[in-house]
């Protein structure tokens, strides 16, 4: 992959069983469970249906895969880190790309996230918005 979308958890709760999380509470903690707030979501150019239905999005923290939890908002994620041991704030959290981490190493492709949402990849990658910061490097 040659581009990276990452962004960094800025809190940590925990929340009881039958909690509900994002807007609605449309998801429900079906155990006490660890949730981070993570600083992107729509207007940065994830798709909001990766979050909808059981859509099955997901980011990676320490090199494991956390589903999304709650509707994907305007400018948050929620996300369940509850099988992420270790996991703290200010950990990197990866939408689209590779990470290498304590807990192992994975990608999230352009061609998996566009199927997650049902979109083509052309779709995602046009819809990073111009708000998201560009940092380029020489190979």
């Amino acid at each position: 992959p040659t581009l990276k979308l990452r962004s960094e958890i800025v809190a940590l709760r925990t929340v009881a069983a039958g909690t509900g999380v994002g807007y609605g509470s449309t998801w429900r903690a079906s155990r006490d469970s660890i949730i981070a707030t993570v600083p992107f979501g729509y207007a940065d150019g994830l798709p909001r249906c990766i979050s909808e239905r059981g859509a099955g999005g997901s980011v990676l923290v320490r090199g494991k895969r956390a589903p999304i939890v709650g509707v994907l908002s305007m400018d948050l994620a929620t996300v369940d880190v509850t099988e992420v041991a270790g996991a703290r704030l200010r950990d990197e959290v990866v939408a689209l790309g590779s990470q290498r981490g304590p807990l192992g190493e994975s990608t999230i492709t352009v061609e998996e996230l566009a199927k997650t949402a049902g979109l083509i990849p052309w779709d995602v990658l046009t819809s990073i918005s111009r708000r998201v910061p560009r940092f380029y490097r020489e190979p």
